[in-house]
């Protein structure tokens, strides 16, 4: 027959746990028991600190004593001085700092992707557009300069197809061709 568990307070926080197996006597829940725990631990940390806080004053300490000592007088060394074993030049080497080094740089591209939807024209002179179409480009106008539009009244797709045979023909390079035909009736062409 299991037993029934009971109600135990906690003696450090004072917090209701039921229990099966721990007297009321004494109990600490587990949070209490993690605090503690971390509070030992913390405080063992702090004490570390303090003993290498005081290390480092007496490194400090001895540092500054020990070059005030060889500051104060000329030491004399009693084994003679020797000459190098490599006997020729000498080369003083210049300290190397690491700073950035100057590197090569590559060339990067730049270019603006929203230059076709300005007004202004960003065509090179030595490229040009052909709007070729019926009727329905005759009052076409466009600011750009080496812009050419063509219009053949009453044109259809293969009177089109022909006349840039033509143009293909010629010694004149177009970059875009533009060509607008039969809109307004399909099936005659």
């Amino acid at each position: 027959m299991a037993s029934s568990p009971f109600l135990v307070t906690c003696g450090t926080c004072h917090m209701h746990s039921l229990s099966i197996s721990v007297g009321s006597e004494g109990f600490t829940c587990d949070k209490c028991r993690e605090i503690v725990r971390l509070t030992e631990k913390i405080s063992g940390l702090e004490t570390r600190i303090q003993t290498l806080i005081e290390d480092s004053k007496n490194v400090r300490a001895s540092d500054t004593a020990l070059d005030a000592t060889s500051s104060g007088s000329p030491v004399h060394c009693s084994v003679p001085v020797t000459s190098p074993l490599q006997q020729g030049n000498w080369v003083t080497v210049r300290r190397h700092s690491r700073g950035s080094k100057h590197r090569s740089s590559v060339p990067i591209r730049t270019s603006n992707r929203f230059s076709p939807l300005s007004d202004t024209p960003t065509e090179k002179p030595d490229q040009s557009a052909l709007v070729i179409g019926n009727s329905i480009v005759r009052n076409v106008k466009i600011e750009t300069p080496a812009t050419i539009v063509q219009c053949l009244p009453g044109a259809r797709a293969a009177d089109i197809l022909a006349n840039l045979k033509v143009l293909a023909n010629a010694k004149r390079k177009f970059s875009k061709i533009v060509i607008h035909v039969g809109t307004n009736d399909v099936r005659l062409h």
